[in-house]
């Protein structure tokens, strides 16, 4: 590639699943829009002119967690890896497709981050398999096997998960960031991982809606919501979670046995196991918690709401309160300032992992992009609505799901050219769902890339 000029396609977080979730979060909408998108980036596209292009994926492309077979005893192997590899590329064969037109073209490369969903990426066999599957026999395609990647002096990108305790790997890379070992049979899983196979893959079964909400709501109050419409299943998947963490400690120990239907009882149980569970995760890894009074105040909130009946739950769990979590679509949140501070060289910061798309400029001069998902996402009800929608909320049926879609096909560009330096813009893909035209980009101005939002 002439590294004088040079273009890159930046996508996150595409979750692509396989063999009963494949429709979860990457749908046919979405297939098709990533073709065109590719499509765009070809000589004479929209997005490009005669350069070749470098499409980087940065993490959670795949999602294995959501692929069966799971992975056993909390940690991927080559067998099961390749196992559930097979299952998401035939699944999604229109997407490789196209991830194989565009390779082919002259001077195009594809390089892949390692997320927390799809750390099998870093084992050699599953990369070998994907440059079969995606027609590779020039080493164009490769799995970046750092922590981060680097393609031009100013660019720095990121997935993020090594900056949230509940889904950093301990076991792919070092403190420096670089691959522990380049001959991996084995990874260990994320203990949010490991959280999501045990507790969270049966309860968005059950209420898929809660894993495409929003803004999203905080753990906390996502108990609040399933000890409120199915306290039962809580009870049921805590003693899942305590069991397969081989915890001596009964789950719910503080819930009295005819207590296991009362929503308030339960939330009160298990609330503390929660906490205290995320508290083992952070002092791990070295934070130390600081005040927790507002994290008790919004538990506090949300129990006494919860004696008080469904509406006064439902008030209390979809207000906004002073006790959000972080990654808000349009908001710098803790993961983009830990990378902007960690690397103070780079003018442009691209990551994902929140969902949570937006561009802006830090006071530092840095510029720092997420560029979000492109899941399905539903917009999470007003308090009124969730009211209105408690029915709904107890028996969702997605095939008729009330809540807004709020979906974004979010894409980072960026050109350099010698003589003009690199300019960065984000972008949602206008994909024109209504109609057979091809899609066009939109500029993302949350933050405003001044005059490098232009394609």
């Amino acid at each position: 590639m002439d590294e004088s000029r040079a273009t890159l396609i930046v996508v996150s977080d595409l979750h692509l699943a396989g063999n009963g979730w494949e429709h979860v979060a990457f749908h046919t909408r979405q297939t098709r829009a990533f073709a065109d998108l590719l499509q765009a980036c070809a000589p004479g596209g929209i997005l490009n002119d005669t350069l070749p292009v470098e499409l980087i994926i940065n993490g959670d492309w795949l999602d294995c967690l959501r692929t069966t077979p799971v992975a056993v005893g909390h940690a991927a192997t080559v067998d099961g890896a390749l196992e559930r590899l097979e299952h998401i590329a035939m699944a999604h064969e229109a997407f490789f497709v196209a991830l194989r037109a565009f390779l082919a073209i002259p001077g195009n490369r594809i390089t892949a981050l390692i997320g927390n969903h799809d750390i099998e990426l870093a084992l050699p066999a599953v990369q070998q398999r994907l440059a079969v599957l995606l027609g590779d026999r020039e080493g164009h395609f490769r799995v970046w096997p750092a922590r981060g990647y680097r393609p031009w002096p100013d660019v720095y990108i990121e997935h993020g998960n090594q900056l949230d305790p509940w889904n950093a790997s301990t076991s792919l890379w070092d403190e420096t960031g670089e691959p522990r070992s380049p001959d991996l049979t084995t990874a260990l899983l994320p203990v949010g991982s490991r959280y999501f196979l045990d507790v969270l893959a049966d309860v968005y079964r059950r209420y898929p809606y809660l894993d495409v909400l929003t803004p999203s709501l905080s753990p906390t109050k996502q108990l609040a919501l399933l000890c409120l419409l199915d306290p039962h299943l809580v009870c049921e998947r805590a003693q899942a979670a305590a069991a397969s963490r081989g915890n001596q400690r009964r789950a719910l120990a503080e819930l009295p046995a005819d207590q296991t239907g009362d929503p308030p009882a339960v939330f009160s149980a298990a609330v503390r196991d929660l906490h205290a569970q995320l508290r083992a995760v952070r002092e791990r890894s070295g934070i130390i918690s600081a005040d927790t009074s507002a994290e008790q105040a919004q538990v506090d909130r949300l129990h006494a709401a919860l004696r008080d009946g469904p509406e006064a739950a439902a008030q209390a769990i979809f207000a906004w309160d002073s006790y959000e979590p972080q990654g808000s679509s349009g908001s710098i949140g803790q993961i983009e300032r830990a990378l902007a501070a960690a690397h103070p060289e780079a003018r442009y910061i691209l990551c994902g992992h929140t969902h949570a798309e937006f561009i802006a400029q830090l006071p530092s001069g840095q510029w720092i992009a997420n560029t979000g998902t492109w899941c399905s996402r539903r917009q999470r009800p007003t308090v009124a609505e969730a009211r209105a929608l408690l029915p709904w909320l107890q028996h969702p049926n997605m095939e008729q799901c009330p809540l807004t879609d709020a979906t974004q096909l979010t894409f980072a560009l960026l050109h350099r050219r010698l003589d003009a330096g690199t300019a960065l813009g984000l972008y949602a893909w206008e994909d024109h769902l209504h109609d057979k035209r091809a899609g066009i980009p939109i500029p993302l101005v949350a933050g405003s890339a001044a005059s490098n939002n232009r394609p």
